[in-house]
């Protein structure tokens, strides 16, 4: 099945079939998972949690599947889910034995309550690092953020070879606008954001940012923000097989590599 067609399935502005698809898919792969359900500012987010290998410190690795009041969410973020789903697919089929979770996060469109919640059972001092995967449907060139976690800390090194040898375009950025991850920074726990973006919207998206930072109105709104919050373009009609895949391609790089790191050091 291609990512692709993931993103078809979850791509509904109902929250509650969003989940049940979730759950579907990952029962049809095999894939053992748990719900968390943590209560956090009179909300009961529901996240699903898939594990593979045991001990401490984990790679967590998430995306939310929730959505904004009457989106259908296909780019944000039911590609970011479509991608961990096809992750986990082939984890589950490698065996492999190396701490890695990978968690689809709920209400991340309520300030994050659902990675809020998540992180309210477990000790940060149990996790090695985060990743985070949103708005990965439509474009050209792998974006990741912030610079300063990709040059320096946890994945440097792994990711410094990566940006080497990839086949993909890639941009580091200097930040990008907040999702889950803002909750694991708040514990201290190293994290990136991993997205994709049309390389015609880099310099766009870089000037928007720094307006925002400025508390000052961008002058333009790079063409991916159609894509999200109920945007002209929100829908599966954009979700382009190219944008998944090299994001697809790129993150299971990036667990390899992490995988093989964690052996060396047994």
């Amino acid at each position: 099945m291609s990512i692709r067609h993931y993103v078809e399935q979850i791509a509904v502005a109902d929250p509650t079939t969003r989940r049940e698809v979730v759950l579907k898919i990952l029962q049809n792969l095999g894939c053992s998972f748990t719900i968390q359900r943590e209560e956090i500012n009179g909300h009961y987010p529901q996240n699903i949690i898939v594990q593979f290998g045991r001990g401490t410190p984990r790679l967590v690795i998430g995306a939310h599947y929730d959505s904004v009041l009457g989106s259908t969410g296909a780019n944000d973020n039911g590609s970011g889910v479509a991608i961990l789903l096809d992750l986990a697919r082939t984890l589950r089929i490698e065996l492999h034995l190396a701490p890695v979770d990978i968690v689809f996060f709920d209400l991340e469109e309520q300030e994050w309550l659902g990675s809020r919640s998540y992180l309210k059972c477990i000790s940060p001092d149990d996790i090695y690092a985060y990743i985070n995967l949103d708005i990965c449907g439509v474009g050209d060139t792998i974006v990741i953020a912030p610079r300063k976690n990709v040059e320096t800390g946890f994945l440097q090194k792994i990711i410094t070879a990566m940006l080497l040898d990839s086949t993909y375009p890639i941009q580091v950025m200097e930040w990008l606008p907040p999702g889950d991850e803002t909750s694991f920074k708040q514990v201290g726990i190293p994290y990136i954001t991993v997205g994709v973006t049309p390389s015609d919207d880099i310099e766009l998206l870089e000037a928007s940012l720094l307006a925002i930072q400025q508390n000052k109105q961008p002058a333009d709104t790079p063409s991916v923000a159609e894509t999200i919050h109920n945007g002209p373009r929100d829908s599966i009609d954009v979700i382009q097989e190219t944008a998944l895949h090299a994001a697809r391609h790129w993150l299971h790089q990036l667990v390899e590599r992490y995988i093989s790191h964690t052996n060396d050091l047994q």
